[in-house]
């Protein structure tokens, strides 16, 4: 089956048409600088093979399980981009029911990491084993994952990996990358540092590709006292209709950032700066002592 696209009128109306068939994006002009330095991470950080970045699976399971649960199939699919050594997706497949596991990085050594951890050959044969649990474990390009057949995936799992590309422009290929794989009925689930700017670039491509958005942040308290916090988003098609937990009002935390988010552009401040904040080599207690 070929891909379907949503798009969106500007008077509101949607709908959805079938893709043509696009040559796949070019890979990221950054893709060897992202290969060479996660390749150093992994060659001599033993730790990172194995690191959970950002937070559990756990931790994010309430806020994503009505998500993935619309979109889980019992012969699903999970694709886990940039992986790293993340058990994050392996995870979600086994709480959600789904059969299949593609993992993906873009250096050669944590793929093969992963090969000898979840037990995939390299070229299994037809009657391997490997078949079976049916994991896959390939080395990709985030930005352009021609592998990865249209609308072919129910689970779409982001974690750490758009914090790790330089600049928008990468960061909105593995967005649209995502959402070509995804099924119709499928989600994207984003795990993130805090940063401000997040929200604003989520809402953008959410509306450029006609998605709907959801977004948590997941912590222990507000991030303005210290607390470490992260967002979680799930991007999909007409969520706002299928899942009723879409129209649940945000937590308070979530509240609480978000609106620091869409007035100062923080996760802590409350107010914008002004010019009164401005960083100064002298404060006036110096001028004063200078006068003197």
């Amino acid at each position: 089956a070929g891909l379907w696209v949503r798009w969106q009128a500007r008077d509101g109306t949607r709908g959805t048409r079938m893709a043509s068939a696009d040559a796949p994006p070019a890979p990221s002009p950054d893709a060897e600088v992202y290969a060479s330095h996660w390749g150093r991470v992994y060659e001599t950080d033993e730790s990172a093979r194995t690191r959970e970045w950002h937070c559990d699976f756990a931790d994010c399971r309430a806020f994503i399980a009505p998500y993935c649960a619309r979109a889980a199939r019992g012969d699903g699919t999970v694709l886990d981009v940039g992986c790293g050594g993340s058990s994050f997706g392996d995870e979600l497949r086994s709480a959600f029911g789904l059969d299949r596991l593609v993992l993906t990085d873009i250096d050669p050594g944590i793929v093969r990491i992963l090969r000898d951890r979840h037990s995939v050959a390299e070229h299994p044969s037809s009657g391997d084993a490997n078949e079976k649990k049916r994991v896959e474990c390939l080395v990709a390009d985030c930005t352009s994952m021609p592998a990865i057949k249209d609308g072919s995936v129910d689970v779409v799992v982001d974690k750490g990996t758009l914090d790790a590309l330089h600049g928008d422009e990468d960061k909105r290929k593995t967005i649209r990358e995502c959402a070509r794989v995804v099924k119709k009925n499928g989600v994207i689930v984003s795990v993130s540092f805090a940063s401000a700017a997040r929200p604003v670039l989520l809402r953008l491509i959410a509306a450029e590709l006609a998605m709907d958005l959801k977004l948590r942040v997941i912590g222990s308290g507000d991030p303005k006292f210290g607390h470490l916090v992260h967002f979680v988003a799930v991007l999909g098609y007409d969520l706002k209709r299928d899942v009723p937990e879409f129209s649940t009002p945000d937590d308070e935390l979530t509240r609480t950032v978000m609106t620091r988010v869409a007035n100062a552009r923080s996760v802590i401040e409350d107010e914008p700066p002004s010019a009164d904040d401005a960083l100064t080599l002298f404060d006036a207690s110096d001028v004063e002592c200078e006068e003197d």
